[in-house]
Formats: C-alpha cells, sequence, structure tokens
C-alpha cells in the first residue's frame, strides 16, 4: 500500500488500554489485552540482571505487577508473561468460543449466534449481515468461516497505471528514434 490506513476505532482503543495499563491504571492487563488476541507478551533485550536495560526493565516492571498475567522467565533471557485469561482470540463468538486465524479468513464451528472480530471495522467483512460493534466486526457465524473481501479498485489503479507507464516509455522510445 502507498500510505497506511488512517486511525480507526480498533486503533484508538488499543492506544486507551495501552495507556491505561502503562500509567497504572488496571491489574488486568491480560483482560485488556484478551480481545485484541495478545496472549503472549515478549519483553525483547536483558530485562535483569545489572546490566538491564532501562527500557526493558520499565516494561518488565509494569507487566509484573498485573494479576492476570503469569511470567515464564525460567531459564530465558527476556521476560515472557502469558495471559491468564480465556478466551484469547482475535475472532470470538457469542458463546466465547475463539475461531482460529489464517491470513483474513477465520475459521471455527458454525453457531447460530455472531462473530466479533478485533479489527477496524470495515464492511469486507463476511459473511453478512455485517455490523459495526464498538471497535470490531460483528457478522453471522452460521457458516463456520469470516473472510475479509479486500477492495479490488486498489489493484486495478495499480495495474493501470503500471501499464500506463509501460506505455509511456514506449511512446518516449519510438520518439527518441525518429
Amino acid at each position: 500500500e502507498t500510505r497506511l490506513a488512517a486511525r480507526g476505532d480498533l486503533d484508538i482503543y488499543l492506544t486507551e488500554r495501552l495507556t491505561a495499563i502503562v500509567d497504572g491504571e488496571t491489574r488486568s492487563a491480560g483482560a485488556e489485552l484478551a480481545p485484541f488476541g495478545v496472549r503472549w507478551i515478549v519483553i525483547l533485550g536483558d530485562s535483569d540482571g545489572p546490566d538491564a536495560d532501562p527500557e526493558s526493565l520499565a516494561w518488565r516492571q509494569v507487566f509484573s505487577g498485573q494479576l492476570d498475567l503469569l511470567s515464564l522467565n525460567a531459564g530465558v533471557e527476556e521476560a515472557v508473561f502469558i495471559t491468564d485469561i480465556d478466551p484469547v482470540g482475535r475472532a470470538l463468538t457469542t458463546t466465547a468460543t475463539v475461531w482460529m486465524r489464517d491470513g483474513w479468513t477465520y475459521t471455527g464451528e458454525p453457531e447460530s449466534g455472531r462473530v466479533f472480530v478485533a479489527d477496524n471495522p470495515d464492511p469486507s467483512f463476511g459473511p453478512g449481515p455485517w455490523r459495526e460493534s464498538a471497535f470490531s466486526n460483528e457478522v453471522s457465524a452460521t457458516s463456520g468461516v469470516v473472510t475479509y473481501a479486500a477492495d479490488t479498485s486498489a489493484r486495478v489503479q495499480a495495474v493501470g497505471a503500471w501499464f500506463s507507464m509501460l506505455a509511456l516509455v514506449g511512446v518516449a522510445a519510438w520518439g527518441r528514434r525518429r
């Protein structure tokens, strides 16, 4: 893509949740991050000992005080935490069943309810009917599959620009020979 998409509702909500965690407004970072599909937190860099990186140490202190994160630091140089909250997933059904992600497709057991996909709201998610739900997408769970149908106009425009550039180069080469 030529530029990043504008900040969506999910981006804003994630920023708010991360700010609350960093500012110490919550002791349930796992519950705050679970709707985004975050199960593991790995703090890279030496975050322990006399030569500890100050930034890594600060992050380790933020997550060490959380009630629903388990520390898995035994024998590992980096600080590792796992969420002690179930379910954790980017796609959850109304019965709190996690659907697995493969690219832009989510699959799970068909249900009569709905699936909530934690991604910026976009009507390209289906099957319909699609609804925006707070910061996520809400679609039918009856098929057992949620797909994302990207806007193909950007691809068509790129291919058109490529052919136009080829035509201009051809005309310029032909004109130089004359």
